[in-house]
């Protein structure tokens, strides 16, 4: 029982760090579409280590979202919009603009 248990938590603990993985990996892809943004991730040598990250990545859904951020990087067109076609981030249908 006791192996078994420790089977579950390493398995649950290896799916955590999956999910966290590709939540970081979509907000490094959203916060991409700014070409001040890619250019900060080019200073800093974010290229190099999503390369590397990319080589240990075993989950393919994963390997294939940080291929995307990387492809994302190379890109030098300007401004890039990620949203789908009528999608608003989170948040936007309530804000209030202006002083009213």
């Amino acid at each position: 029982q006791w192996y078994q248990r420790r089977v579950r938590k390493q398995w649950y603990q290896r799916r955590v760090r999956v999910q966290t993985r590709k939540l970081l990996s979509d907000t490094l892809f959203q916060m991409g579409g700014s070409y001040k943004v890619r250019q900060v991730f080019r200073d800093e040598g974010y290229y190099e280590l999503l390369k590397q990250y990319d080589q240990w990545e075993e989950e393919d859904d994963a390997r294939e979202r940080i291929q995307n951020v990387i492809y994302l990087i190379i890109q030098d067109d300007g401004e890039v919009d990620l949203r789908r076609e009528g999608e608003l981030p989170d948040g936007w249908e309530t804000l209030e603009i202006g002083g009213s």
